[in-house]
């Protein structure tokens, strides 16, 4: 790296020369990115006494000078330019050329070359201007070696083989500001600081390394030297005193520049194509202070950071998405972030309060004393602010106005820290009445209630000492109730009868508190009762029997409290009083009644209800036993021709007061209902008859509805009932008896015809059987179900002699129902001849 030194003398201009464009020097700017009309980078200097940037250009071969704004001033051609120092007086330029094996000097007003030092047969890399000598880094082979030239003497002297740098590489230099004869030294073997004066070199100290170095810096007192390593992730700083303890300054990735300023601010350029920061700044004691990114993907160039001497500005040379070579200028380089943390009220203000501001100022970079923050309300200023040393800070307000209040708080920043701003944002209003009420939803009537309330603030400041509410009742004024300190209230009041009252409960608002309004209704009505019943589910009639209770309600009733019994039975189906009983003091009851009539028998109790309590009702049924009656029903089991009128007589034993007996008949089949045949009061002997003419099995019921001493009864007689039923034979020759048996004749050679009929009803079918005499007794010899109506013979073929008969059948369950009971008809005899 080439010398970073202020001169002494004036600030001076480029005058007008061969092949540099006339210019002055524009002041420094906000970052910003101007085009360099280079092809690359070799070195960057700044000159502070004139206020120039030089960049050289190896590819092609010059040196170019720009503003501190990057504008281009002028160019110098020299071949395979490389590194740049500039001399103490700062009116020289030295730039190596490796190729040319010399060392040119440029006037540093018009870029003129004024001198040309050769190196004899080594290429010079890096050049430093330090102890009266100009000193050069180059390589002997492999070795790398310092030489010198003194510019003083007439004939400038040239010494080779200074100083070893050690086994490959040729070394990075670097000169100290304030120390002009210490110089840094950096290479692949070594890192070392030299004392230098004239022709004599002292080792302050060295250390082997043996990494390869890309940049290198010292500070402006020579005591520490700063190294870029292609293989850290960061920038090795090392102190005079002992090089081999090493202080990582760390960043994300491979470093290629380094510069340290005259404050000891450390600037390191990295090297990546990938998203992440491109440079980095570090305070004097490696606090991080500082990270930028350039735009347009760039990417940092090697040795192209470099300080304003004695300044604060940052210059930086990369390439940007197009690889052109981009001079920037960083006029915020130093300027660590500034935290300002503001913390306003947590809630609203009233008019009149104050507003109380606190926070902290800091920074990674100690903030000077005195340092202090400019107040602005909503663009009203309100003076400065003092930091406290561990940056705190606190103000207080108390603003005339209402509504939101916008504090704005700024820290203008210096050198070394960013401007800062901060809002706080508080609101000027009254404070909202928060008021609630408590109460009873309901009431009896003449009772009294209380309401009871609480005021309070939405805020921290309360509601004024002694404020009142005022109470209205369904419009009517009752007054106002005082509320306590801690905002609590009460209100008691009678409602003047039943219905829902409605109560508004009002605080008027003072200028620190809004007005509040909160309601509360209470319904005045008499309190449900209930009445509960218990006793006995059976009982025997004439005996006596307990029935308890009690009357239930919300608020008890009073001791002695009526309550109405009756009694409902057979006999008093409307009812029958049984008097009033007096509750006790639970509500609770009992009677002794004894029942006269058998069955149910209910008993009602009620409570007619009184000014505060509704009334109520509850029922007891009880099973009062009574006597069975004797009954009876004739013709049960019995079987009846279709057609035929049946009488039916039931017989009714002793009874209290009822002697009708009712006789019913239910056919078979789900077509016809049961019916009533008879209804009828018994003979003196206990008799009733009724007649049923019958066509199918049939159910017959007498049933005795039962007294208010006698039970019901009911007894049933089940008869069966044949259907109509035929057979006939014809076609026959002749007839004859055998045996006292009348025999039909048939011929051989014709057909016995059977004739049939029945009642009929939905697929009911004619069960047919056939049976002929062998072997000295009747055998069945067919049987089978055919309709009715069907007519059917059977042929005499083969039948000549032989003995038959036939009957038919209704069968229940077979023919195709159950409506009545099996029919069969008589044998029909018959027998063929030939």
């Amino acid at each position: 790296m080439g010398t970073r030194r202020i001169g002494a003398a004036a600030i001076a201009v480029l005058t007008g020369t061969a092949g540099l464009t006339i210019g002055t020097a524009a002041p420094a700017s906000a970052d910003s990115g101007q085009l360099l009309s280079i092809k690359s980078i070799g070195d960057i200097l700044v000159d502070g006494v004139h206020e120039r940037v030089f960049v050289s250009d190896p590819d092609t071969g010059k040196v170019v000078a720009t503003d501190y704004s990057g504008t281009e001033l002028g160019s110098a051609l020299v071949n395979d330019a490389s590194h740049l120092a500039l001399s103490v007086d700062s009116s020289q330029l030295y730039v190596t050329s490796p190729k040319g094996r010399a060392i040119l000097a440029l006037d540093t007003t018009d870029l003129t070359q004024t001198a040309e030092y050769s190196t004899g047969s080594v290429s010079p890399k890096d050049v430093a201007i330090a102890g009266g000598r100009i000193w050069f880094s180059y390589s002997n082979g492999i070795p790398g070696y310092l030489g010198t030239i003194d510019p003083a003497t007439e004939t400038p002297t040239l010494l080779l083989d200074r100083f070893a740098t050690g086994w490959t590489g040729v070394a990075e230099l670097a000169t100290a500001s304030a120390a002009p004869n210490r110089l840094g030294v950096a290479s692949y073997g070594m890192t070392a600081i030299l004392e230098v004066s004239g022709d004599t070199a002292t080792t302050v100290g060295s250390v082997l390394t043996n990494q390869d170095v890309i940049d290198m810096a010292i500070s402006p007192d020579g005591d520490q030297i700063a190294t870029a390593y292609p293989g850290d992730n960061g920038i090795r700083v090392r102190d005079a005193d002992d090089l081999t303890a090493v202080r990582m300054l760390r960043n994300d990735l491979r470093p290629v520049a380094v510069d340290i300023a005259a404050d000891g601010s450390i600037a390191g350029g990295v090297s990546s194509y990938y998203d992440g920061f491109d440079g980095y700044v570090f305070a004097a004691d490696g606090t991080l202070i500082k990270e930028f990114s350039l735009p347009d993907l760039g990417q940092m160039a090697r040795h192209a950071v470099a300080w304003e001497p004695n300044g604060h500005r940052l210059f930086t040379v990369s390439t940007n998405g197009s690889n052109a070579l981009v001079l920037r200028t960083w006029t915020n380089a130093k300027q660590a972030p500034s935290i300002l943390i503001p913390d306003g009220p947590d809630e609203q203000i009233v008019p009149g309060g104050a507003v109380t501001v606190t926070g902290t100022l800091t920074s990674p970079v100690a903030l000077p004393s005195g340092t202090s923050i400019e107040v602005v309300r909503s663009g009203t200023p309100m003076g400065a602010v003092p930091v406290a040393a561990d940056g705190t800070f606190t103000f207080t307000d108390i603003p005339a106005i209402d509504g939101a209040l916008t504090y704005t708080l700024s820290y203008a920043g210096d050198v070394y820290h960013a401007p800062k701003s901060e809002t706080v944002t508080a609101w000027i209003a009254r404070a909202r009445s928060n008021l609630t009420l408590s109460g009873p939803s309901t009431a009896v009537p003449g009772a009294p209630i209380t309401i009871t309330g609480t005021l309070l603030s939405s805020i921290s400041v309360p509601v004024p000492t002694g404020a009142s509410v005022s109470v209205l009742r369904a419009g009517a004024s009752l007054g106002a109730a005082t509320v306590a300190a801690d905002g609590s209230f009460s209100i008691t009041d009678t409602p003047p009868g039943e219905g829902t009252w409605a109560y508004e409960v009002s605080y008027a608002g003072t200028s620190t508190h809004l007005p509040a309004t909160a309601t509360a209704s209470v319904t005045v009505s008499r309190t449900a009762s209930t009445l509960t019943l218990s006793g006995p589910t059976s009982a025997t009639r004439a005996k006596p029997l307990t029935i308890t209770g009690k009357l239930n309600s919300p608020v008890a009733p009073s001791t002695g409290t009526k309550v109405s019994v009756s009694r409902v039975d057979l006999e008093h189906t409307s009812g029958i009083s049984l008097g009033t009983k007096a509750v006790s003091a639970g509500g609770s009851f009992s009677f002794t009644d004894t029942p006269t009539a058998g069955g149910t028998v209910t008993y009602r109790v009620s409570f007619a209800g009184d000014a505060t309590h509704t009334a109520a009702s509850a029922s007891k049924s009880v099973a009062v036993s009574r006597t069975t009656p004797a009954l009876t029903l004739n013709n049960n089991g019995k079987i009846y021709s279709y057609g035929q009128t049946v009488s039916f007589t039931a017989r009714l034993g002793s009874t209290y007061k009822n002697r009708v007996v009712e006789i019913w008949a239910d056919p078979d089949g789900g077509d016809q209902a049961r019916r009533l045949i008879k209804r009828g009061t018994v003979s003196s002997s206990g008799y009733v008859t009724a007649s049923i003419k019958l066509s199918r099995n049939t159910t017959v019921t007498a049933v005795f509805a039962g007294d208010a001493r006698t039970a019901p009864r009911t007894v049933t007689a089940t008869v069966g009932t044949k259907v109509s039923l035929s057979l006939r034979l014809s076609q026959y020759y002749k007839t004859k008896k055998v045996s006292g048996v009348t025999y039909r004749y048939y011929r051989t050679s014709g057909s016995a015809w059977v004739h049939t009929s029945m009642t009929g009803a939905a697929e009911r079918k004619v069960y047919v059987q056939l049976q002929r005499y062998t072997k000295g007794k009747w055998q069945t010899w067919d049987g089978r179900y055919f309709d009715a109506t069907d007519q059917l013979y059977l042929e005499g073929a083969g039948l000549a002699g032989v003995k038959l008969r036939v009957r038919t059948a209704y069968v229940k369950g077979g023919s195709g129902d159950s409506l009545n009971s099996t029919t069969w008809t008589s044998f029909q005899y018959f027998t063929f001849t030939q």
